[in-house]
């Protein structure tokens, strides 16, 4: 009796959380998207949890999202997703798992043209495209606040450069594979550093009032191959508000 109660206790939870991932996940963002504190948007959500797309917007900027739930989801203390993202100039593929509080994304793989997503790279002339692969990037949020923290790192493979030189010529530059690591904190600060592996390329810090603090160093001449000023390990550091530069 014992176990033919167990069983239909089980078979009872499984037809409840089957049930509830196949409500249309349009009515449960509608219903309680709003209560996870999440700094996003969704829209033309369609399908469930099992499967779906929509569009997220973030910022003042929007992408195209697609996920399919892991067989496994309902074995597990959290939901394991293949996540595909479009977006102007960028093509990413990979897994994210969501648990209560945090998300996370691994091996997001894909095509990215950053001079199209990038309004700064777009006024400086520049053409940046390549491949990206994004893992182990760890996000949390705190839904009261809706502070988001996190970490994870990168790298930039098969990458090109196209750029207007100081002496007035286009240059055209097949970058190493660059690796970096993305640090963001609840109080809006996100840090990024590149390096070829064995020597940092470039560092920036952004806070949340668009100020950004860069800092370029003596091994970016080898991967522009540029003639750069300075002989110290520093060659330009600075501060700039993109806000204002850009007029977000």
């Amino acid at each position: 009796m014992n176990k033919t109660r167990l069983l239909l206790v089980v078979f009872l939870l499984a037809f409840i959380v089957t049930l509830v991932l196949t409500v249309p996940v349009r009515l449960l963002w509608h219903h309680g998207g709003q209560h996870l504190g999440l700094p996003v948007e969704m829209s033309h959500l369609s399908g469930n949890l099992w499967q779906g797309q929509g569009e997220l917007h973030h910022a003042g900027r929007s992408m195209q999202l697609g996920w399919r739930l892991a067989p496994t989801a309902l074995r597990t203390a959290h939901l394991g997703y293949d996540l595909s993202v479009q977006a102007p100039g960028v093509d990413l593929s990979g897994r994210a798992e969501y648990r209560p509080g945090s998300y996370r994304l691994a091996g997001l793989d894909g095509f990215a043209a950053m001079s199209q997503a990038n309004p700064w790279l777009q006024q400086a002339g520049t053409e940046l495209d390549g491949r990206l692969w994004l893992d182990d990037l760890h996000l949390r949020w705190r839904p009261r606040s809706g502070r988001v923290s996190g970490a994870g790192r990168f790298d930039w493979r098969q990458g090109r450069v196209d750029f207007n030189w100081l002496d007035g010529q286009r240059r055209s530059v097949d970058l190493p594979l660059l690796a970096g690591t993305l640090t963001t904190n609840g109080n809006g600060v996100t840090q990024a550093q590149v390096s070829d592996g064995d020597h940092p390329v470039v560092r920036v810090e952004l806070d949340a009032d668009g100020d950004l603090m860069y800092r370029l160093y003596t091994h970016l001449r080898d991967v522009l191959q540029v003639e750069l000023p300075g002989g110290q390990e520093v060659i330009m550091e600075g501060q700039v508000n993109v806000r204002e530069t850009l007029q977000w």
